[in-house]
């Protein structure tokens, strides 16, 4: 029986707001949207500074597994809506308070429209089956025998990466994961989501971390954190996909 390194997701709203490449809902969520969630979850408040190598190196690893089979619940899109947030000028108008002058306008001026279009995970359409909003990547471990300490570190690293997840596709996407190794998938609920054969391009292609994403992600948050160095805006990077 064929193992899999399982990364589940639970989604604790029943919905998913991550958008694809051409802006439309993706579903189910892509290997690359996941693989970003881990290194963000990792990263986030406190455990960036506790970050080893051995991370490093448990997320270079995976970005190297071939593509994943995934299990995700029946979902549908929802209807469309607009939400209005701030486009960060603010500054105008506290420049204007500054020099006592009244501003030319106001802040609900300054907003800039949010199309909104969630993913709605539904109840299964057996009435004997549980429902679940746990989203599952199964990575082939075929080529990793059991004794691998290679493979064990890395698992390891991964299974505290993943406790730092908190959201995946937009932050109001709260979601919890884990991380396993299984034998086979019968077991596990959803529809099943094959890998496409290599060298095969189908109207549904997920994107998938390439080999050095884990450069590319940290060179692109690099140029994110220095795009106002020296008080001249520089446009940040954006990683390649394969």
């Amino acid at each position: 029986m064929s193992r899999h390194l399982c990364i589940s997701v639970t989604l604790l709203d029943g919905r998913f707001h991550g958008l694809g490449d051409d802006g439309a809902p993706e579903w189910p969520p892509s290997p690359w949207r996941l693989y970003q969630a881990l290194l963000a979850g990792g990263h986030a408040g406190c455990r960036a500074a506790r970050w080893t190598e051995a991370q490093s190196a448990a997320m270079r690893w995976l970005a190297k597994l071939d593509p994943p089979r995934i299990l995700a619940p029946a979902a549908r899109t929802a209807q469309a809506y607009t939400l209005w947030v701030p486009n960060n000028d603010h500054d105008i108008i506290w420049r204007a308070y500054a020099k006592h002058r009244q501003p030319k306008k106001s802040p609900a001026d300054l907003r800039t429209a949010k199309p909104t279009r969630p993913t709605l995970l539904l109840d299964p359409p057996d009435s004997t089956s549980t429902k679940t909003d746990t989203v599952y990547w199964l990575y082939p471990l075929d080529d990793w025998p059991d004794n691998s300490s290679e493979r064990s570190e890395n698992v390891t690293e991964l299974q505290r990466i993943a406790s730092g997840i908190h959201s995946l596709g937009w932050g109001v996407d709260a979601a919890i994961a884990s991380v396993s190794i299984i034998n086979g998938d019968d077991a596990l609920p959803g529809q099943v989501w094959e890998p496409a054969p290599l060298g095969v391009v189908t109207d549904r292609m997920l994107r998938t971390p390439a080999p050095d994403a884990l450069i590319e992600l940290s060179r692109c948050h690099e140029s994110f954190m220095c795009r106002l160095e020296g008080g001249v805006y520089k446009p940040t990077e954006r990683p390649g996909e394969r």
